[in-house]
């Protein structure tokens, strides 16, 4: 090879090096906020029932601010309201999600998948549910600074109606969300308010066992992120539901009932650099290599 090819050679090595390290560079800052050093890890508290008073006593007896006699007679005074208010309250039930997380991070979703078939989320029945066309309505029990809102998940691509995604901010370590959720029959057959009961937690309401949704929290720290498996929402119930999509005789009502799950994140997230960071290092080392190597003759 001549002189003049090795120094053309050179050039060029030298050039393309410098052109690749450029590009490392530059993807290194566009991707600055994807790359992490450290572990997410984090673990969540839900509660569902049909009244958000009475979540809220639970809160609060968890958090030692009543007393279990305290806690007992607001759960009886939630067993004797209107029957009918109770029976709609059952189709769009309340949820208590708590940041039981020991480190800094922040609840900024919650997942719900129904599996049972013939159900989906919706909007809310009649004005005076407070929906006003969201997917779900805060209560004012919500920890004060968390905002609640919600969407719908996708299935191909496509808005699939049977999946929730209940969106957070500022549900930071110790805090606490309560919202309602309406749960709709499609189509619009039998009970008019289907119980949330055999629609999210597997429960017999005359027909057998049914299927229990699918459960799931997303955690944050700083830009880092991390999800607990999916689990099911499921309960343990003796025998079906007799109270499901009827009105009951208001002196033996069933009491006011709410049923919990918790879940955490089985291994801690560690963020990887991205792929395409390791390729563009990897190229710029061969060329490095390359262009030492051809310095001692090629």
């Amino acid at each position: 090879m001549t002189d003049l090819q090795n120094n053309t050679f050179g050039v060029i090595a030298r050039l393309t090096r410098l052109a690749l390290l450029s590009l490392l560079a530059s993807t290194f800052t566009c991707v600055s906020s994807q790359v992490y050093a450290g572990t997410i890890s984090g673990s969540y508290a839900v509660n569902i029932g049909e009244s958000t008073r009475l979540l809220e006593a639970e809160l609060q007896l968890t958090r030692g601010e009543i007393s279990n006699v305290e806690f007992m007679a607001i759960q009886k005074e939630e067993s004797c309201k209107n029957v009918y208010t109770r029976l709609h309250e059952r189709n769009r039930p309340a949820l208590l999600i708590q940041n039981t997380s020991v480190d800094e991070n922040e609840i900024s979703s919650f997942t719900i998948n129904i599996t049972e078939l013939g159900y989906e989320f919706g909007n809310g029945d009649i004005g005076s549910d407070g929906f006003n066309g969201a997917l779900v309505v805060r209560s004012i029990r919500t920890d004060a600074g968390v905002s609640v809102s919600a969407s719908y998940g996708e299935t191909s691509g496509a808005t699939d109606r049977t999946k929730l995604n209940v969106l957070f901010s500022g549900l930071t370590e110790g805090k606490a969300a309560i919202f309602r959720l309406d749960l709709d029959a499609v189509p619009m057959v039998g009970d008019m308010y289907p119980d949330y009961r055999g629609i999210l937690l597997g429960a017999d309401l005359g027909l057998g066992a049914t299927s229990p949704a699918m459960i799931s929290a997303t955690f944050e720290n700083e830009e880092m992120q991390a999800s607990t498996p999916f689990q099911p929402f499921s309960q343990e119930f003796d025998g079906r539901i007799e109270t499901s999509g009827r009105l009951e005789a208001y002196h033996s009502q069933a009491p006011s009932q709410m049923y919990g799950q918790t879940g955490t994140t089985d291994n801690p997230t560690v963020p990887e650099p991205s792929t395409a960071v390791l390729l563009l290092a990897g190229a710029a080392g061969l060329m490095s290599w390359r262009s030492r190597r051809c310095a001692l003759g090629c």
